[in-house]
């Protein structure tokens, strides 16, 4: 998978380029929301979890 972040060559074409390309795929989009929200929940119950202990 290509990671703009680790590439410190990528310039602001290939990240608009890669941007473009998400934005332009409604269930690509969807697809990143969901598992976003399920990271965020994993997140927040794993700090949950450590508060309790």
């Amino acid at each position: 998978m290509y990671n703009a972040r680790v590439d410190k060559s990528a310039g602001l074409d290939d990240v608009m380029w890669i941007v473009d390309m998400i934005c332009d795929d409604p269930d690509l989009v969807d697809y990143i929301q969901e598992e976003t929200i399920k990271s965020l929940e994993d997140d927040y119950n794993i700090i949950l979890n450590d508060i309790q202990i």
